[in-house]
């Protein structure tokens, strides 16, 4: 049973107990076992703690470049850092495991759309006509001092400004509103460095936003490298590629 569920006996009525929601999946990354070999027991690991976690999302899931293994979702970055750390150390299962992405609305030229995390082979008969991508509104409360460093910080993610205003002499309240696939790797710790640990960071869900968004396709001897494909604003196509583009040089050097 799922938390709000309610058993009753058979053949009598009840009004289910309200104010729970199916649970929403923030962050999905693929696992895949470090050694080809060990994809049973990394089978028998992730069964394991679903057992106990079923907040967790699981699917089978094939890549040319790494094999079998499995696309799970997440309730954030910690919860998916706990599930790798509890993987390796309960059940001595080490994984390689693709960048974390975000669900995306992928809507086609025929009127459809399409929730996931990226546009498979499933659909690459349809032409896609745009991607809308989750947002989030966030509160960040901090020493006034910091104020300029986390404004950059926030921009320099494609941060729109809703409220700058100060709590007391010494500490600031700002709100923006941020793309979730902009504070999902590395903000957070961004942040504490800018302000010396000193910054609160909190975000709520807020609506799918129509954004200037591409799927860039990592290409290697005329074959897509399904792992490395990832969606990012227009405007970033070229420094994107080109970073990835040299991270693979180096590796195949």
């Amino acid at each position: 049973a799922r938390v709000g569920d309610t058993l009753y006996k058979r053949q009598s009525t009840i009004e289910p107990l309200p104010g729970f929601k199916p649970v929403k999946h923030m962050v999905y990354s693929g696992l895949y076992p470090a050694d080809g070999t060990n994809m049973s027991e990394l089978e028998h690991g992730i069964e394991k703690l679903t057992c106990n976690d079923s907040s967790v999302s699981v699917e089978i899931e094939s890549s040319a470049a790494l094999g079998r293994g499995f696309r799970c979702g997440f309730l954030g970055l910690l919860h998916m850092d706990v599930f790798h750390q509890r993987l390796a150390q309960e059940y001595g299962v080490n994984v390689h495991n693709t960048m974390p992405t975000v669900p995306y609305i992928f809507e086609f030229h025929d009127g459809s759309k399409v929730e996931m995390h990226m546009c498979t082979e499933r659909y690459k008969d349809k032409k896609l006509k745009a991607i809308w991508e989750p947002m989030v509104i966030a509160k960040i409360i901090l020493p006034s001092e910091y104020v300029g460093p986390v404004i950059t910080l926030c921009a320099e993610r494609e941060g729109e400004q809703l409220q700058f205003s100060f709590i007391t002499s010494k500490k600031a309240l700002l709100r923006y509103r941020l793309p979730l696939r902009q504070i999902v790797v590395d903000f957070n710790d961004i942040l504490k460095s800018v302000t010396s640990g000193y910054a609160i960071f909190i975000y709520e869900e807020a609506e799918h936003q129509l954004s200037g968004l591409i799927k860039l396709d990592a290409i290697l001897n005329n074959q897509k490298i399904d792992v490395m494909a990832t969606i990012i604003h227009k405007s970033r196509e070229e420094s994107v590629g080109g970073s990835m583009m040299d991270m693979l040089k180096k590796f195949i050097n």
